[in-house]
């Protein structure tokens, strides 16, 4: 799997390749994992459970989302899935599930062969 997960502030985004939406529908479940050089791994999942959630634990992270969403957007053109969570300190946590697209411009060098068909003009 290659999963992508990217923050920016108090923001998560995942997004997920063809061969990964498929999984998701049949397993209700995907992660990947970063590896560090002193052994340690970090390891992030997403899970089809009944509600959106999002859970860190101290070398993983793992993020729900609810089962008509899901399949909603597994089985349509939809795509995204976006929700927010209130935090205790008065801040928002965003969390964004996207289809990965291949992008219009080759920017990072990345294998995009399993990427959903960009229908956009939009360059990543």
């Amino acid at each position: 799997m290659t999963i992508k997960l990217r923050t920016r502030g108090n923001s998560i985004r995942l997004r997920l390749m063809q061969e990964e939406v498929k999984t998701l529908e049949q397993t209700a479940h995907v992660q990947d994992s970063v590896s560090f050089p002193e052994g340690e791994r970090f390891v992030y999942e997403l899970r089809i459970t009944d509600r959106f959630e999002a859970v860190l634990e101290s070398t993983s992270l793992s993020i729900s989302i609810p089962e008509p969403d899901a399949f909603r957007w597994i089985q349509t053109d939809e795509v995204q899935l976006e929700n927010t969570f209130d935090l205790p300190n008065g801040d928002v946590l965003a969390l964004l599930i996207e289809k990965d697209y291949k992008c219009l411009v080759d920017c990072l060098n990345e294998n995009e062969s399993d990427t959903f068909p960009n229908k956009s003009k939009e360059v990543c």
